[in-house]
């Protein structure tokens, strides 16, 4: 069983991604 602090932890950094790469796809789209 994965610990509830390390599984939001994994969450987080995949939203984070998430967020950035859309930032930079929206960007590259108005660049």
């Amino acid at each position: 069983m994965i610990p509830a602090g390390l599984s939001l932890r994994v969450v987080w950094n995949n939203r984070k991604v998430l967020s950035s790469s859309k930032a930079f796809r929206s960007l590259a789209w108005t660049g």
